[in-house]
């Protein structure tokens, strides 16, 4: 789950068993991303671009820690710009609704 540090900074664990630092290596050459999040408990998107950075810092990473353990890295984001915008085909898709989904492999 992402945290906000601040009013302009984002910071996403990668969590043990993610293993998914190895992707995180276009950062290296390249810091400009953009981004679109699911805000809990809302039929919004929050779409976004700034910069990146990995990080290791203890201070952010301890934070984060889930049972008790903190992640090894999080991909910090320097938001530039945001907005979120409301999105009828989530609402309608109800995708946190238990019972609203069909079964894996039905045909309705």
């Amino acid at each position: 789950m992402a945290r906000i540090l601040d009013g302009r900074t984002l910071v996403i664990p990668d969590r043990k068993g993610n293993k998914r630092a190895d992707t995180l290596h276009n950062l290296l050459r390249d810091d400009r991303l953009s981004f679109a999040a699911l805000l809990p408990g809302r039929s919004v998107v929050l779409h976004g671009r700034g910069r990146g950075a990995i990080t290791d810092d203890p201070a952010p990473l301890e934070t984060m820690a889930l049972r008790g353990m903190p992640p090894h890295l999080a991909l910090l984001i320097d938001v530039e710009q945001a907005e979120a915008t409301g999105n009828d085909a989530l609402a309608r898709s109800r995708p946190r609704t238990p019972g609203a989904h069909l079964e894996r492999g039905s045909r309705t």
